[in-house]
């Protein structure tokens, strides 16, 4: 009888809760504490998946009292405890159902800690007047029944009551809500101008122990910016930078050593996640979880079992996420981002760095559908696919294992025409076998693996194999790119 592998430790599509598995960013957490120990509201922005809600999560149980983030990052200091909560933002949010929200959130983790703790005197149970805010949710019409204002003014003075009925009880001292996602909400809403209001009147009521987190994509500050520019004088802001790769080899290896029982990575493994993981802490977790689940020695995971994991994450859950992302760019971008992949690099390490002179040799100022290779590569920065080192000399991939899977997508092609043994030179095979890789993206027919045989599927995966030896991590590019200003 088969039985099942134990729960992975690697947290796929999981927020970091415990402050001893989070990959430190000692610079940027000082900079949150000092801002949030004299309670400045922060901005935490950095592109998707970076670990911005992650860290607002930390930062929040350190304010509700756990020093273990403190501890680590060599923080001696004593905060007051707060009560916090997190308000996750979607695109059907209006200010009514945002402001909603906040109060509900507050009032079920308020009376859900009141009830967890032996407290002697229990009656100081959180109630708020929703009424007004629950009409603007249900009907949807806060913009014309209810304004902005009024929103702000009924927020402001329930937070003001809740502040005094949370600090009679002796619990908390103040209040941290941490508004997450906010790109999510829709262009139409000033949120920045309203958030403003909320602050300014807390501080004329004298509530001067709430504060706030936000978070959101690279990006995030210039649209709240340009709602109203004086939001800039109630936040400061943080980027959340990608990881070095001894921060992303603390991951996998507390995932091995906290576990039980306790299993260690072969280092060449280690280093082959690293490269693909272009600093984002997502990716070990992801590569990690993929081969534990075919790790055939609970106490030892192997380079081989590693290997097959990725090979089964780029024929599973991430081929569907990167056939849609291909798919939903335009045909202009799609070619040129297939066509960059070409590039071979001579020292075969990752991440890839594709010289723009390359670029410009292969491609020149070629149009496609109108558009030349310098728009369509400042097309492929902008939505985030690629992105130039601080010299501007090279382009790299966002995401390395994006790269990789288009790579092995093409090679798959390429040997397909040779075993059908089409009379054809090889640099015709190469590029047939592109056009063939993107007339499947745009039909939606891609399928890896169908025309070959698992010998010949080998034989690929070699060949991709074979451009890798080493991991080259760097912070060098963390550009701050033309469309990435505050």
């Amino acid at each position: 009888m088969r039985i099942l592998r134990p729960k992975s430790p690697f947290k796929v599509n999981e927020f970091e809760y415990d402050p001893n598995a989070f990959a430190l960013r000692k610079e940027e957490i000082s900079f949150c504490v000092q801002n949030l120990f004299h309670e400045r509201n922060i901005l935490i922005y950095g592109p998707r998946a970076i670990g911005k809600s992650s860290m607002g999560i930390q930062l929040q149980k350190m304010l509700m009292g756990d020093k273990t983030l403190l501890t680590r990052c060599d923080i001696d200091s004593d905060f007051p405890k707060y009560l916090c909560t997190r308000i996750p933002c979607n695109k059907q949010d209006s200010i009514s159902q945002v402001a909603y929200n906040i109060l509900c959130f507050l009032e079920r983790q308020y009376n859900k800690k009141l009830k967890s703790i032996n407290y002697k005197d229990k009656k100081y149970f959180l109630k708020f007047n929703l009424g007004v805010l629950q009409a603007g949710v249900e009907t949807k019409i806060d913009s014309t029944k209810y304004s902005p204002t009024t929103i702000a003014t009924i927020l402001t003075s329930e937070l003001a009551n809740a502040l005094k009925i949370i600090i009679e009880s002796g619990i908390y001292q103040g209040i941290n809500v941490m508004i997450d996602e906010l790109d999510y909400l829709s262009p139409d809403i000033n949120f920045a101008h309203f958030i403003k209001t909320v602050y300014e009147m807390l501080s004329t009521e004298g509530a001067k122990h709430i504060s706030f987190i936000f978070a959101g994509n690279t990006g995030i500050y210039n649209h709240l910016w340009k709602g109203d520019p004086s939001f800039s004088r109630i936040i400061n802001t943080v980027k959340i930078p990608i990881l070095k790769a001894g921060e992303l080899e603390f991951i996998l290896d507390y995932a091995g050593a906290t576990f039980s029982p306790p299993f260690k990575i072969e280092d060449k493994g280690k280093e082959l996640i690293v490269s693909l993981s272009s600093g984002f802490p997502h990716i070990p977790h992801l590569l990690g979880d993929a081969g534990f689940k075919v790790m055939k020695d609970e106490s030892n995971m192997t380079f081989d079992d590693i290997k097959i994991g990725i090979d089964n994450i780029l024929m599973s859950d991430k081929k569907e996420e990167y056939l849609s992302v291909l798919r939903e760019i335009s045909e202009e971008d799609r070619e040129l981002i297939t066509n960059i992949t070409k590039y071979e690099q001579e020292d075969k390490t990752l991440p890839v760095e594709i010289p723009i002179e390359w670029i410009k040799e292969e491609f020149g100022d070629k149009l496609v559908n109108g558009k030349s290779t310098k728009s369509i590569l400042d097309s492929l920065v902008k939505g985030g696919y690629i992105k130039k080192n601080k010299e501007r000399a090279h382009y790299v991939f966002s995401e390395e294992l994006f790269r990789v899977f288009i790579t092995l997508a093409r090679l798959e092609r390429e040997e397909v025409l040779i075993n059908k043994g089409e009379e054809l030179e090889y640099e015709k095979i190469k590029n047939f076998a592109n056009e063939n890789l993107l007339n499947e993206i745009r039909s939606g027919k891609l399928d890896l693996d169908t025309d070959l045989t698992h010998e010949e599927r080998k034989e690929v995966i070699k060949k991709l194999r074979k451009s890798i030896t080493n991991s080259k991590s760097t912070r060098k590019w963390e550009e701050t790119e033309w469309f990435d200003f505050l």
